[in-house]
């Protein structure tokens, strides 16, 4: 009752006592709690009245910071996609490290140098393929059971350098299970891969670095692997 203002409430009361007035009026053998039920209904309406109004406009203002919220986010959303795909025209441009299979073959990269090269990158930056996917989650690989595949994900996916490099710390000592059973554990020399949970895959990552304000993971498809 508090929160209702001193008018509203003197406004109630008045269409109470007006209630009472008009019934009695109408019929004055009408029983007491009777027109009080009449007279408390009108007084009602009024503080109702008042209610919906106040809440109405609360809930107008909190639509319109909801909505800029949403464009905000839409906006944000728009920046990622852009700069993912100048990503991608710059990666396809340089084709540094994405060798055909007739080519000398390049290192592949292990855990530890991922997690190393992540030290050294900004923390905030996007983290993704070369291939144009995004890293989804990690797993024993599905032909060497012993190495550590970054599964790669289609999504619009925003984790960070920071994100990943606490993901691949903590890979550091875990064990994995293979696609057919087992335990293995992973080391910082552990060789990595980018392969989806259950396939065999033959791209392997060979590299990371800072390209069109990302983070990305180069790989290099092996054809002889298979």
């Amino acid at each position: 009752m508090s929160d209702i203002p001193s008018e509203i409430l003197e406004s109630a009361i008045d269409a109470y006592a007006a209630s009472v007035t008009a019934v009695h009026a109408q019929d004055p053998d009408w029983e007491w709690p009777a027109r009080r039920r009449i007279a408390m209904r009108a007084a009602a309406v009024v503080i109702l009245a008042w209610a919906e109004e106040r809440h109405g406009q609360e809930m107008m203002i909190l639509s319109k910071e909801i909505e800029t919220m949403r464009q905000e986010a839409d906006a944000i959303h728009a920046k990622i996609l852009d700069l993912h795909a100048l990503t991608m025209k710059q990666v396809e441009g340089e084709d540094a490290l994405r060798l055909d299979a007739d080519e000398h073959r390049p290192d592949q990269m292990t855990l530890g140098q991922l997690i190393d090269a992540m030290v050294k990158a900004p923390q905030h930056l996007v983290v993704m393929f070369d291939n144009g996917s995004w890293p989804e989650r990690l797993g024993s690989h599905r032909e060497y059971y012993d190495h550590l595949a970054i599964e790669p994900g289609n999504g619009d996916f925003t984790d960070t350098v920071a994100d990943w490099h606490s993901r691949l710390s903590s890979a550091v000592g875990d064990t994995f299970k293979g696609y057919k059973g087992g335990e293995f554990r992973m080391h910082r020399d552990t060789p990595l891969w980018c392969s989806e949970w259950g396939d065999a895959s033959d791209v392997m990552i060979v590299g990371a670095k800072v390209v069109g304000g990302n983070f990305v993971i180069m790989t290099w498809r092996d054809d002889r692997h298979e």
